[in-house]
């Protein structure tokens, strides 16, 4: 009987540090996957802050050509009425 509690108490000494590593082990590898979440959302909501931006560039640039060819053809085109001085 002795020997089996000892042989119970050693395993139990052997085991228990083990699943309390295992423990460890198991919650590191949940926090470094919730951390890779967390910053695979920060890549996509750059991602989506930089289309944005590069869609309100290209808007205002469009809104910079279009007021630019406007003003060229007001400032080629003869006032109304010229064509009756000649």
């Amino acid at each position: 009987m002795s020997l089996d509690r000892s042989l119970k108490r050693g395993l139990a000494a052997v085991v228990l540090p083990v699943l309390l590593a295992a423990c460890g082990v198991s919650e590191t590898a949940s926090t470094a996957a919730t951390v890779a979440k967390l910053k695979a959302q920060e890549a996509q909501q750059a991602a989506q802050t930089q289309a944005q931006l590069q869609q309100q560039l290209g808007d205002a640039e469009r809104q910079a050509r279009e007021r630019l060819e406007s003003a060229e053809a007001a400032a080629t085109t003869p006032p109304a009425g010229d064509d009756k001085a000649r």
